[in-house]
C-alpha cells in the first residue's frame, strides 16, 4: 500500500486533509465524521515490457448525516478528482507517476451505520513500479 500513502501524503500537501486525523488509508474511524478515505482497488494489469504500473484506487468521503454534511462530502470528492484527475508527471514520495485519471464522476456510495453519507471517486494511476 506504499502507493496510496504517497497519494494520501499528495492530498495532505494539498490542504485536502490530515493524515491519521481525517484523512486515512486503512479504515475509516468511527469517531471521526468529516473523514476521506483511500482504498486500493483493481486496476490494469502492469505493462509486460516496461516497469509502469497501473494500479487503481478509490476515494470515499464521509460526513456528518445532514444535508450540508452530504454536500461537505460530495464537494470534498469533488475536490479530489479535480486535484488528482489528468495529473501527469507528478513525483509522489518516491514513485514518478505519469498519470493519474478518474474513471468518473463523484456517486454516492450509501450512508455508515450512524447514517453519515459518503461519496466514492475512483482512479487509475500510472506510474513507475518501485
Amino acid at each position: 500500500m506504499v502507493f496510496l500513502d504517497d497519494i494520501a501524503s499528495y492530498l495532505q500537501t494539498n490542504g485536502i486533509g490530515t493524515i491519521g486525523a481525517t484523512l486515512f488509508t486503512v479504515k475509516l474511524p468511527e469517531n471521526v465524521d468529516a473523514a476521506v478515505l483511500l482504498q486500493e482497488r483493481a486496476g490494469m494489469a502492469p505493462d509486460p515490457i516496461t516497469t509502469i504500473e497501473r494500479p487503481g484506487f478509490r476515494v470515499l468521503c464521509r460526513n456528518v448525516d445532514t444535508d450540508a454534511g452530504a454536500l461537505a462530502a460530495y464537494n470534498k470528492a469533488y475536490a479530489i478528482k479535480k486535484l488528482l484527475h489528468r495529473a501527469v508527471g507528478v513525483t509522489m514520495g518516491t514513485a514518478l507517476y505519469h498519470r493519474i485519471d478518474a474513471t468518473g464522476n463523484p456517486t454516492f456510495n450509501g450512508q455508515d451505520q450512524r447514517g453519515r453519507p459518503i461519496y466514492e471517486v475512483s482512479f487509475i494511476a500510472t506510474k513507475e513500479d518501485e
